[in-house]
């Protein structure tokens, strides 16, 4: 399920492990199922696709589209482990993009300094 598909790509992230035929298997579980995903899955995927830039373009589009529907519930780590794994990737998803500075803009005063600095490197 979603949770298994977000543990091993953070695990394999982590590892700065790029097997491709594991994140292309969780490419094709992943989009099965990422209406399911919490936002927390979203945001962890994101991120651990970015960790070892494995660019799968239509998981991609598909999960920028879950995290463009979450921004509302995304925490200030959310915000900046999304811009960051977006600017890591290279992706262009223009209404996520500025649904992400807004927030950040918003919100700045809650982001941790690390936060702010990877949003506005993101961002910038």
């Amino acid at each position: 399920g979603p949770q298994d598909v977000s543990n091993t790509a953070w695990a394999f992230a982590r590892l700065r492990e790029r097997d491709v035929p594991v994140f292309r298997t969780l490419s094709v579980a992943g989009s099965h199922g990422l209406k399911r995903f919490s936002t927390q899955h979203v945001v962890n995927t994101a991120w651990a696709f970015a960790m070892v830039t494995f660019e799968d373009r239509p998981f991609l589009d598909e999960l920028w589209d879950q995290a463009l529907h979450r921004v509302p519930q995304f925490t200030t780590q959310h915000l900046s482990n999304t811009a960051w794994a977006m600017a890591r990737l290279l992706a262009a998803h223009e209404p996520l993009l500025g649904a992400l500075s807004s927030a950040v803009a918003q919100r700045s005063p809650e982001c941790a300094p690390r936060e702010l600095a990877n949003s506005a490197w993101a961002l910038g």
